[in-house]
């Protein structure tokens, strides 16, 4: 399924995964001017946004742990259940 890169500007809009993989197709065959790169970059750039705020996320949670064990270790029970429901937001 060959598409030009026109087509795959449209496709973004309408099948993201079926975007992914064609363009992931073309990279792999090093056919680089038929790549969706504005797309493409923005799509990294998102997905480098989104790792950091979540790294930031779980190391807030990490640091509250530390700072509850170190001022609070009498009191496990309660800081236990907070630590399994954090987990289970995951």
């Amino acid at each position: 399924m060959g598409l030009k890169t026109q087509n795959l500007k449209e496709l973004y809009e309408k099948d993201f995964y079926l975007w992914v993989m064609e363009n992931l197709k073309l990279l792999k065959n090093r056919e680089y001017d038929l790549v969706d790169w504005g797309n493409l970059l923005e799509e990294i750039e998102d997905m480098a946004k989104r790792e950091l705020k979540s790294l930031i996320s779980l190391m807030a949670v990490i640091m509250e742990h530390l700072y509850k064990w170190e001022n609070f270790r009498g009191d496990l029970y309660g800081w236990q259940l907070e630590k399994e429901h954090n987990q289970r937001k995951k």
